[in-house]
């Protein structure tokens, strides 16, 4: 019985130590957490320039790949009221609109109305 009382605390100890390395690994390395807070920045930009109807620079991935081909657009966003996580691009000089999924965002740039950069 001695033993048995023994052994449980130890083997508790070494399921605790385990269950945690096993968390943080998977913490680490799981990106989603970082790739939300980046979605959200850019969300946010997104909505500053709709309300303040400012010009944006949009840099856009063409591919899956991150390093991959991108193309650069800009022009005023427009809310879709339909889908939040698409963004409506206006071209400036064609009057062309542009339906932009928020995963194909690279970087979101906003021109003030001041023409200097707030790059984000």
């Amino acid at each position: 019985m001695e033993n048995k009382s023994k052994r449980n605390p130890m083997k508790n100890f070494t399921k605790i130590i385990s269950d945690s390395s096993q968390r943080f690994l998977a913490s680490f390395l799981d990106d989603s957490l970082a790739q939300k807070k980046e979605k959200e920045k850019k969300k946010t930009l997104i909505r500053q320039a709709i309300s303040q109807n400012n010009m944006v620079v949009l840099q856009i991935v063409l591919e899956d790949h991150p390093n991959g081909p991108f193309e650069t657009l800009y022009g005023k966003v427009r809310e879709n009221k339909n889908n939040s996580d698409v963004v409506v691009l206006v071209s400036k000089d064609t009057n062309e609109i542009k339906m932009i999924p928020m995963d194909q965002i690279k970087k979101v740039s906003i021109m003030g109305h001041s023409h200097k950069k707030m790059a984000k």
